[in-house]
């Protein structure tokens, strides 16, 4: 995402749990992150919402809360240390390997 323009920011004054996307007047927000872990488990629900009103308020959220977060730039990120490399090969693994023990259990109860 960072090599093609995305810009990454997180956000410094707290931990904030609350999710929110912003695209084209669309916006979801809510708790759930965009990802196969939280697709396939966990119960957690966004609101979607296409109103030109709420994209103009949270886009002024957005701009307001950029000045209290530290953007992740693509050449930081390339050069992270072996550590933080070697937590989130370790990490991608554990998700692969729920991501198949889930799969075959759904595999097997279609086949009853």
């Amino acid at each position: 995402l960072l090599r093609n323009g995305v810009r990454i920011f997180e956000y410094q004054p707290r931990f904030l749990h609350l999710k929110m996307l912003l695209c084209d007047g669309w916006v979801s927000t809510g708790s759930c992150n965009a990802d196969g872990w939280n697709y396939r488990w966990s119960l957690e629900a966004n609101q979607e919402v296409r109103a030109g009103a709420l994209a103009a308020e949270a886009e002024a959220l957005f701009l307001a809360d950029f000045g209290e977060s530290r953007e992740i730039l693509y050449p930081q990120w390339v050069n992270r240390s072996w550590a933080s490399r070697l937590r989130e090969w370790f990490w991608g693994r554990i998700v692969l390997l729920l991501a198949r023990i889930s799969d075959r259990g759904r595999n097997s109860r279609l086949d009853l």
